[in-house]
């Protein structure tokens, strides 16, 4: 009970600064309460459209996702500093996926004798949705589809069904379908008619078995063969409540001379970026038109479980700010960043592309990455609306309108060199702002990170600190960003 009361002292301290910094700020003049000089040429000049608003981004829009032995990790069972780091991020998804998923099979009872390395049983779900509970998130489990195993999966689906309820987001057929000649599971006839088929059956027997249960395909890829795969599924006719898909804009292994070299200047280039958006743009398009919400489930910087001095440094936290809100403009419903450090699921810091790492009797480690997610839950609040950048700087920015009327609008300064002066106009409406920022020391550096003045504790805690005051004239607001850093300006009426 002191323990309850303690941490519920806490949630309530980080609600009320979380709300004094969000909810509006001061109004904002120079320090003589004088206009400020004009801005030069080389400004980054943001204009936002308050009054042209797009799709609402969905309060559940971020989460994580998890190679399939992750669900009997023991931070599953009750870590209450593991499920604070989830509960900084707001209601959210878990996804249990990954290549393990071909390794994983399913049985009411866990057998004496198991040929595959991980066999999960009800007890495995009762776990996971309780842990889903505590935090408030809902869950997507795949099944695997390699093996074609339709009335083992219907059996699996109805013990996901019944133990998880409502917070049962998705049962997920297969991962990675299209690339399953890749990996031999099919020869090469194997294409979109024949897996559109396959999970037509699986759709069939699982369906005849639990009525009205959830379900998600085809968690294709943007390979070459990805959106063909993509389009038969949901042409299908199978009754999807979720479509799914997956994007690493770089791999771990990739030669210098690739486009998917992972490096920090790749990552953050525009051209990465500009892939990125088609890539989710063509998924979201197909979903859409067969009425169905589009999820990103897994994506990451690089796939092979991330570089290091890449994915774990300052500007991975530049790139996701860019790439989650690229996603929600490009129509995607929610991101599952994927988590673990190898196809066993492991949490430990030996996973460089994790959000955030480590306990089990030691400290946890939030990442750059975490930032970024921290960032993106205080920014992405109600509807999109449109953003456009002059300059010469590699500067981008997105914004959000709430329903209360706040904007938010989210810049991201991905010079390694210098810092970028910023001119935003957003309309006559607007007459207070201020700037949560995040920084750290250096693009390649992972140490030292600050999302609005606060670093995450050891076991989770963070209470960010007030927003900084952004100097405002007739023409809109000026700002300056520091070298590898991100705002969001919080604007009120």
């Amino acid at each position: 009970m002191i323990r309850r009361a303690a941490r519920a002292r806490r949630h309530l301290a980080l609600v009320t600064a979380y709300a004094a910094l969000l909810g509006g700020c001061r109004d904002a003049t120079g320090p003589s309460g004088s206009p400020p000089p004009p801005a030069s040429a080389d400004t980054a000049r943001i204009t936002v459209h308050p009054d042209l608003p797009g799709a609402r981004i969905p309060a559940d829009f971020l989460g994580l996702g998890f190679e399939m032995p992750a669900l009997r990790d023991p931070r599953f069972a009750g870590d209450a500093a593991f499920e604070r780091f989830l509960t900084n991020l707001g209601p959210g998804v878990l996804r249990f996926g990954g290549n393990s998923v071909e390794l994983t099979g399913w049985a009411p009872v866990a057998p004496a004798h198991a040929t595959d390395a991980l066999v999960l049983t009800p007890a495995d779900f009762d776990r996971i949705f309780g842990f889903a509970a505590r935090v408030g998130w809902r869950v997507i489990m795949d099944s695997r589809l390699a093996r074609f195993e339709p009335d083992t999966a219907a059996g699996e689906v109805a013990a996901l069904h019944s133990s998880g309820g409502s917070n049962l987001l998705a049962a997920e057929i297969g991962n990675e379908p299209d690339l399953y000649p890749v990996s031999g599971a099919r020869g090469a006839g194997w294409n979109g008619d024949s897996l559109a088929a396959e999970a037509a059956a699986y759709a069939t027997r699982i369906l005849a078995r639990t009525p009205g249960a959830p379900l998600a395909a085809p968690a294709t890829t943007c390979s070459s063969a990805g959106p063909s795969f993509f389009d038969a599924v949901l042409g299908g006719g199978i009754p999807l409540a979720l479509a799914t898909h997956h994007f690493y804009p770089m791999t771990a292994s990739a030669p210098a001379d690739s486009p998917e070299f992972a490096s920090i200047a790749n990552m953050l280039s525009p051209a990465l970026m500009a892939r990125t958006a088609a890539c989710i743009r063509a998924a979201a398009r197909t979903a859409a038109a067969r009425g169905v919400p589009l999820r990103l489930d897994e994506t990451n910087s690089a796939s092979g479980f991330g570089k290091a001095g890449v994915s774990d440094v300052l500007a991975s936290a530049l790139w996701a700010v860019d790439h989650l809100f690229t996603a929600a403009e490009q129509g995607a419903a929610g991101v599952n960043v994927q988590s673990g450090t190898d196809l066993q699921g492991g949490l430990t810091c030996a996973g460089v592309y994790l959000p955030f790492c480590g306990g089990q009797g030691a400290p946890y480690t939030a990442r750059p990455l975490y930032y970024a997610m921290l960032l993106v839950h205080a920014a992405a609040r109600g509807r999109i609306v449109p953003v456009e950048v002059q300059g010469t700087f590699n500067v981008t920015a997105h914004a959000a309108l709430d329903d209360d009327g706040t904007l938010r609008v989210v810049i991201v300064n991905k010079e390694a060199g210098h810092a970028v002066a910023v001119r935003l106009a957003a309309g006559g409406a607007y007459r207070s702002a201020g700037v949560l920022r995040l920084v750290g020391p250096a693009l390649d550096r992972g140490d030292s990170v600050t999302f609005a003045g606060a670093a995450v504790d050891g076991d989770g805690a963070w209470t960010p600190g007030p927003a900084e005051p952004v100097t405002a004239d007739g023409a809109g607001f000026v700002l300056s960003l520091p070298a590898g850093s991100a705002g969001v300006v919080v604007l009120g009426q």
